[in-house]
């Protein structure tokens, strides 16, 4: 596994979460690191999806979707990577195949963009 820190997440308001410490994931040839407080919404699964994908606080990709917001929140890194990275975080955390696939097609399809 890839992920360094697995940090709780504080409630905050409007269904939005914050990391209580840093999220560090470093697999040997990249690392990324969230500071604590950054706060997220978990990943963004419309509603009518959950029963298939999961939900948002599913802790089989909450992280993956963390450092995915930070990354599109800071944009120093291209979108390419960060979406490829996000595919990645989730293989690491043994997201299935089909669902791995849906929810990268998803961000790279409706994500943000952004030049670096």
């Amino acid at each position: 596994m890839a992920f360094k820190t697995r940090p709780a997440l504080v409630p905050m308001p409007n269904d939005h979460w914050a990391f209580e410490t840093p999220l560090l994931w470093d697999d040997g040839r990249e690392a990324v690191m969230v500071p604590h407080g950054f706060v997220m919404n978990g990943a963004s699964i419309p509603r009518v999806f959950w029963s298939t994908i999961g939900h948002p606080l599913d802790t089989q990709f909450v992280y993956a979707a963390g450092i995915h917001d930070y990354e599109c929140t800071v944009q120093v890194t291209s979108p390419a990577v960060v979406h490829r990275r996000f595919g990645a975080m989730l293989k690491a955390e043994g997201v299935g195949l089909v669902r791995r696939t849906l929810m990268v097609a998803a961000v790279m399809a409706f994500g943000p963009r952004w030049s670096v």
